[in-house]
């Protein structure tokens, strides 16, 4: 079984302009048009964003292909979010095929996940909504950290049959790395000191420990909403039924809004 120091020791450091874009997250003063400035400032992440924007969940009515209004249209959130997702792309490489996921599985079901939330805190009133946003997009990033070190140890494909046999991802995590997908990422959120508030989110999420009760409320939230990463694929009705047995939290009343988020997505989802 791999250390968890090892899986801290792993994590790469950031790109200059994820670092940049983070710690322009720290500003109160920051505006937008210096989010577009470091955006623009790197090739690749500006190719990304177009291509974010222009999916169909974001549901735009034309072809954005300028990096303003991109910025504009998707919010500092979700660009830093990607920024995240493309920093570890770049130095970890992306292969899933542990997780039997290619990259394009991987960021539509990352999409799915991170619009479901967005759209429930749409329409709701609820308390640490960048820190949800943030960690319902990220809450998976720990898989390629974990994929790597598999790699690292020619383990990949042992690590694929015990998924394959049925036992629960979380267990052959535990069994081969000793760390879940969900305590990986908020391992590396706080290893790059980026946003104590979704880290912890996804700490609670990951353990058996009573949550706090100022956090309760959005733990059930990504809860609810992870609750259909491996679903993305199914048919719409199937998703439906999945997500009323995953919903988890406490106060039905919330259903109605989470409901009411999940037909957005579905209407705007890409085969996966």
């Amino acid at each position: 079984m791999l250390l968890l120091t090892r899986l801290i020791d792993a994590t790469p450091p950031l790109p200059q302009s994820v670092v940049a874009l983070n710690e322009l997250r720290l500003n109160p003063d920051r505006s937008m048009k210096e989010v577009v400035r470091i955006v623009g400032s790197d090739p690749v992440l500006s190719s990304k964003v177009l291509a974010l924007v222009n999916t169909p969940y974001y549901a735009t009515k034309a072809q954005i292909s300028s990096i303003d209004v991109a910025c504009s249209y998707l919010g500092e959130n979700i660009i830093f979010s990607m920024a995240l997702l493309m920093g570890l792309h770049g130095r970890l490489g992306f292969d899933l095929s542990a997780y039997d996921l290619n990259e394009s599985r991987f960021l539509h079901r990352t999409l799915a996940q991170s619009q479901l939330m967005h759209q429930w805190i749409v329409a709701s009133n609820v308390a640490h909504a960048d820190a949800l946003r943030l960690a319902a997009f990220v809450s998976e990033i720990g898989k390629i950290l974990i994929a790597h070190l598999l790699r690292q140890e020619n383990a990949t494909e042992r690590f694929a049959l015990r998924l394959r046999s049925g036992v629960l991802e979380e267990v052959v995590e535990k069994e081969f790395v000793g760390a879940t997908t969900l305590e990986v990422s908020a391992l590396m959120l706080e290893h790059w000191r980026v946003h104590s508030g979704a880290s912890a989110i996804l700490k609670y999420t990951a353990s058996n420990r009573e949550v706090p009760d100022a956090l309760k409320h959005s733990v059930a939230m990504l809860e609810s909403v992870r609750a259909l990463w491996p679903q993305w694929h199914k048919e719409a009705q199937q998703i439906r039924n999945e997500a009323v047995m995953g919903f988890s939290m406490v106060e039905n009343s919330s259903y109605s809004a989470f409901a009411m988020a999940l037909e957005t997505v579905l209407s705007r989802r890409v085969a996966s």
